[in-house]
């Protein structure tokens, strides 16, 4: 004797009318207690009371959120803070016009060259940050901007060679903006804006 598969037991329940499904459970008592089972796991179902949560987590839950976006701007309140005072140490160092000297500039540009490359191979081998507040992503985006400006100069000058000074100070400037930048992109800064 073939016994009914549940889709034939189902749709009986949903209320399908087939003579011989009906018929079979009429002679099968072991597809009948399906039926039965069925029915009171479906009433057990519906006895089972309506849960309300015990009270309102907005608030809490609000409050952490604006906690997170205070700590997150003053850290970088305070990193600003950080990068424009070492700005307002060293800008005058980098700006200061240097005695000329043909034999060490070149020297010291090359040099100047091979530590830029350096930052920027650290730089590549930095993760993405994974999330990042506004204020952070303006920052990166406007060092990223000021180092292209700095390369346009760099570039416009490379080939005078009475401008050893002024791509010296390009490039520690551009140095300069790179570590910042390296700073903003390391996973240490990222965790604290977190």
């Amino acid at each position: 004797m073939r016994h009914l598969t549940l889709e034939e037991v189902l749709s009986l329940q949903e209320g399908e009318q087939r003579a011989d499904l009906s018929r079979h459970l009429e002679d099968c008592p072991l597809c009948a207690g399906e039926l039965r089972s069925l029915q009171q796991r479906q009433q057990a179902l519906r006895d089972l009371p309506v849960l309300q949560p015990s009270k309102d987590r907005w608030p809490a839950i609000r409050a952490r959120i604006v906690a997170s976006k205070r700590r997150r701007a003053a850290v970088f309140t305070a990193a600003l803070a950080a990068a424009v005072i070492a700005f307002a140490l060293f800008s005058p160092a980098l700006l200061r016009p240097r005695a000329p000297a043909v034999d060490n500039s070149v020297d010291e540009v090359a040099e100047l060259v091979r530590q830029s490359q350096r930052l920027e191979e650290q730089l590549r081998s930095l993760p993405e940050p994974e999330v990042l507040d506004m204020g952070s992503a303006e920052t990166i985006v406007q060092l990223e901007d000021q180092i292209a400006l700095v390369d346009e100069c760099i570039e416009d000058l490379a080939g005078d060679s009475r401008a050893g000074q002024e791509l010296a100070v390009l490039w520690e400037t551009r140095i300069t903006l790179l570590e910042s930048l390296t700073n903003m992109r390391s996973p240490a800064f990222a965790q604290l804006l977190r």
